[in-house]
C-alpha cells in the first residue's frame, strides 16, 4: 500500500496521548467533608513506579482511532492497481499516429518516422490490438483494428509496415487536435459494449512525428480524457539545416471581369534555433527554376518573421510564385500569388447630368462610389426623358433614379428590372409618383407627402435582409442618429410583391423592396441630399449604396487564397453543364451538381473554367513553418495524458516525477480508501463511547455500595 500524503502518518504518534493519560493516578471521586480543608494543598495525580494500566480495551479503542485517522489523512491506495494485465477480456489497444504533414518533407524525416513505427509495432504485444494511421489535417488508415484482428498474428508488423512504405506526406497543415480526438473516438468505437469497464481499459496512442511547435492543437484544451488512456509521443528530429518559410497573406477575392490592382505582401519567417538569418526572395516562373526576378534581400533573426512587400515585376513577367532562396528545407519556400483583382461596376443614373450641385443626388453618388481596392465603378448618366440603348441597360448592374422619367424611358427600366436589374428610386419629388406607379406595375399607387411635423428616425430594421446583413453586428447596428426632414407616405400595404425593410419610427415604411421578375426595385422613401435627410453625410450611407450594387447581381467570386485541404465554396457560380476545374498539375475535374471544391491537396494556381476564367492560389499552412520542437510541458498543460517519450533526449526527472503525482492521485480518486478508514473510525469511536460509559457506569454502582456499607 501507498500513500498519497505520507507525512500526515507522522499523526499516529499521537497514540502516546492516551497511553499517558492511562497512566496517570486520578485523585478519588468520594469526597469527605473535613472541617480543616482550606488548611491543605491539593495532591496533582503523578507518574508513580506503580502506576499500572488500567481498562486495557478501552485504551487498545482510543489508540485505533487516532491511527486510523492518520492513515485517513495520508489517502492510502493500492499501486498493484496501476497495472492492467492483457487479457482476452481486457486487451491493450494500441493506436499509432504517424505525422504525414507537410513539415515530414524536410531531409530525412520521413524515413525516420518510417523507421520509428516499425519498432513500435514490434513492440505490442501479441494479445493487445493495434490500429496505425497517418495525419494531417485528419486521419487516413493505414490499418484498422478490425484488419489487425482478421490478419495472421505474423503477416500484422509486415502489413503495416509495407503500406506504411506505400505513403508520402501531403502538404496539408498538422492538426494534432483533431488527430487526437479521433483517436479517441476510434478506440471507443473498438471497444464493445460491457468488454470491460472504463476503470479497467488499458488505451495507448502513440504519436510519431517531428511534433513542431506549428501544430494546431484546437480541441484537447478541457477535454475529458477517458481513464486509462495514454498519449506516447515520439518526436523525429532534424538536427542540421535552418528552415525559413514565406507564406502569401490572404487577399479577399478572385473575381471575373476584373481590373489588375498590384500591392500585395507575404509574410516571411525564420524558425527558432536557426543558423541562418539573411535571406533572398523573388518571382520565379516555375518551382524549380533557379533564376530568381527582382530578387530582395532580407535580414531576418531565428524566431522571428516579417510582413514586405512583394518585389516589383519585369514588363510580360506573370506574377504567380514568390521563391525564398537560402534555406535548407524548401518544403515552405514558395508562395503562389493571384493578384488581387477589383471588380468593375457599372451604374446608370438617370436624372440631370449635374456638376458640383449639392442640392442634386448625383453629387453624392459620386462622392459614395469611389474607386477601391475592391471595387472599380464607373457612372453613367443619361438624361432622364430620352430613350436607353440595349447595351447600356445590359451592362448597368444598378440603376438609380433622380428624376421624373418619360414614360418610355420608365417602361424600359421596368423591362431591365424584370430581366434581373437592380434598380434604386429615391423619392425626393412629389414628381416621381408616376415613374414609381411605372416602375412598380401599380397604377393606383399612392404617393403623398407625411405629415408628421417632426423629423423622423429609422425605428425598425430588418437586418436578416441581404442589405442589412453588414450591419447586423451591435457595433453597427445604430440608425437612431440619421435625422429624415422630409420624406414620403407609401402605400404599399397589401401589395404582394412588396417588402418593407426599414420603417420610420412613427410606423410609415422607409425602404421598400419591390419584386418584379428576376430583379428588384428599392424604394426609398426620402431623398438622401441634406436638404432633406442626414443620410448622405452619414457614416451608413457609403455601404448601403455598396449593398444596393452587390444585391441580386450574381457575383461571380471565389477567394483570391486558400490553405492546403481547405474546402472552396463555388455556390455563387454558374456555368452551362457544370463547372471544370484545372489543378496545378493539369487535371480537369468536373464539379458536376457539387458546390464545394474539395480536391486542393497541393499548392499552386487552380483554374476553374468560365468566361473569363476565374484563377486561385493555394499555399501551404503558415504553421507548417514553425518547426522548433514543442515543449512536452506545452502538452501536459492542455491536461493531454502524456507518458514518457522514447526520444533521444535524457528522461526528465522533473517530468516524470509529475506523471507518477498525476497516476497516484489519479488511483486514489478512484480507489477512495479513505471513506472506508473513516467510516470504521467512526464504528470504533462509537464502541469506544459505549464501553466508556459501561465502566463509568460499573465504578459508579460500587462506589455507592461501598458508601452503604
Amino acid at each position: 500500500m501507498n500513500f498519497l500524503y505520507p507525512l500526515f502518518l507522522a499523526g499516529a504518534l499521537a497514540v502516546v496521548l492516551p497511553i499517558v493519560f492511562h497512566l496517570i493516578r486520578r485523585s478519588s471521586k468520594d469526597k469527605v467533608p473535613f472541617s480543616t480543608l482550606r488548611f491543605l494543598q491539593p495532591s496533582p495525580p503523578r507518574l508513580t513506579k506503580k502506576s499500572r494500566l488500567e481498562h486495557l480495551f478501552l485504551l487498545l479503542l482510543r489508540c485505533l482511532i487516532l491511527v486510523l485517522l492518520a492513515l485517513a489523512f495520508a489517502r492510502p491506495y493500492l499501486e498493484k492497481a496501476l497495472d492492467v494485465a492483457n487479457t482476452a477480456e481486457n486487451p491493450q489497444r494500441n493506436l499509432i499516429l504517424l505525422d504525414a504533414s507537410a513539415s515530414m518533407r524536410r531531409a530525412s524525416l520521413w524515413e525516420q518516422a518510417q523507421d520509428a513505427l516499425a519498432d513500435q509495432v514490434n513492440q505490442i504485444d501479441s494479445a493487445a490490438l493495434a490500429a496505425a494511421y497517418t495525419f494531417d489535417h485528419q486521419l487516413h488508415p493505414i490499418i484498422t483494428f478490425e484488419q489487425w484482428a482478421s490478419a495472421p498474428q505474423a503477416d500484422r508488423a509486415i502489413q503495416i509496415i509495407r503500406q506504411a512504405k506505400q505513403r508520402q506526406p501531403s502538404w496539408k497543415a498538422t492538426h494534432l487536435g483533431n488527430a487526437l480526438l479521433t483517436a479517441v473516438d476510434l478506440l471507443e468505437e473498438s471497444t464493445r459494449i460491457g468488454e470491460h469497464s472504463e476503470d479497467h481499459q488499458d488505451w495507448r496512442i502513440i504519436v510519431i512525428g517531428d511534433l513542431q511547435a506549428g501544430m494546431l492543437l484546437d480541441g484537447i484544451q478541457g477535454f475529458d480524457w477517458p481513464k486509462g488512456c495514454v498519449v506516447e509521443f515520439h518526436p523525429i528530429q532534424e538536427d542540421s539545416g535552418t528552415n525559413a518559410g514565406i507564406h502569401a497573406i490572404a487577399q479577399p477575392s478572385a473575381s471575373s471581369g476584373l481590373v489588375e490592382n498590384e500591392g500585395a505582401r507575404v509574410r516571411i519567417s525564420n524558425a527558432a534555433g536557426a543558423d541562418r538569418e539573411t535571406f533572398r526572395y523573388g518571382w520565379v516562373t516555375t518551382p524549380m527554376s533557379a533564376n530568381v526576378v527582382s530578387s530582395t534581400e532580407i535580414y531576418l533573426p531565428p524566431g522571428k518573421s516579417r510582413v514586405v512587400d512583394v518585389p516589383e515585376t519585369p514588363p510580360g513577367f506573370g506574377p504567380d510564385l514568390l521563391k525564398l532562396v537560402g534555406d535548407d528545407h524548401p518544403f515552405d519556400n514558395l508562395a503562389w500569388r493571384v493578384p488581387l483583382r477589383a471588380r468593375e461596376s457599372k451604374v446608370l443614373f438617370l436624372g440631370a447630368p449635374s456638376q458640383g450641385d449639392t442640392t442634386q443626388p448625383l453629387y453624392y453618388l459620386r462622392k459614395a462610389f469611389q474607386q477601391t481596392r475592391r471595387h472599380v465603378v464607373t457612372i453613367d448618366v443619361h438624361p432622364p426623358d430620352q430613350p436607353l440603348l440595349d447595351d447600356l441597360l445590359e451592362s448597368a448592374r444598378l440603376i438609380v433614379i433622380g428624376a421624373p422619367l418619360g414614360q418610355s424611358v420608365a417602361d424600359q427600366v421596368a423591362r431591365a428590372i424584370e430581366a434581373g436589374t437592380t434598380a434604386l428610386l429615391a423619392l425626393s419629388d412629389p414628381a416621381l409618383e408616376p415613374t414609381l406607379r411605372t416602375l412598380a406595375r401599380d397604377p393606383l399607387l399612392d404617393l403623398r407627402p407625411s405629415q408628421s411635423q417632426r423629423y423622423a428616425l429609422l425605428g425598425e430594421i430588418d437586418f436578416q435582409h441581404p442589405l442589412f446583413v453588414p450591419f447586423a453586428d451591435p457595433r453597427f447596428s445604430d440608425f437612431s442618429k440619421i435625422s429624415f426632414w422630409k420624406h414620403y407616405q407609401m402605400d404599399f400595404e397589401g401589395h404582394e410583391r412588396a417588402r418593407t425593410i426599414a420603417r420610420f419610427d412613427n410606423g410609415l415604411a422607409a425602404i421598400t423592396q419591390v419584386s418584379q421578375g428576376m430583379g428588384s426595385l428599392f424604394v426609398c422613401a426620402f431623398g438622401w441630399q441634406p436638404q432633406q435627410s442626414q443620410f448622405a453625410l452619414s457614416t451608413k450611407f457609403v455601404p448601403l449604396l455598396y449593398a444596393f450594387l452587390d444585391f441580386g447581381a450574381g457575383v461571380h467570386e471565389v477567394n483570391a487564397h486558400y490553405h492546403v485541404g481547405q474546402e472552396v465554396d463555388l455556390s455563387s457560380l454558374t456555368a452551362e453543364g457544370g463547372l471544370t476545374i484545372e489543378t496545378p498539375g493539369g487535371e480537369a475535374i468536373a464539379m458536376g451538381e457539387r458546390q464545394r471544391f474539395t480536391e486542393t491537396s497541393q499548392p499552386g494556381i487552380y483554374r476553374i473554367k468560365t468566361d473569363p476564367v476565374i484563377r486561385f492560389a493555394v499555399n501551404l499552412h503558415p504553421s507548417e513553418s514553425n518547426t522548433a520542437p514543442i515543449l512536452e510541458e506545452t502538452l501536459m498543460g492542455l491536461g493531454v495524458p502524456t507518458a514518457q517519450t522514447t526520444g533521444t533526449e535524457a528522461p526528465n526527472p522533473i517530468v516524470e516525477e509529475a506523471q507518477r503525482k498525476l497516476k497516484a492521485a489519479e488511483l486514489e480518486s478512484n480507489q477512495k480508501v479513505w471513506k472506508w478508514i473513516v467510516l470504521a473510525a467512526l464504528v470504533i469511536a462509537t464502541l469506544e463511547t459505549l464501553s466508556a460509559a459501561l465502566i463509568s457506569r460499573r465504578q459508579g454502582g460500587a462506589a455507592t455500595l461501598a458508601g452503604t456499607r
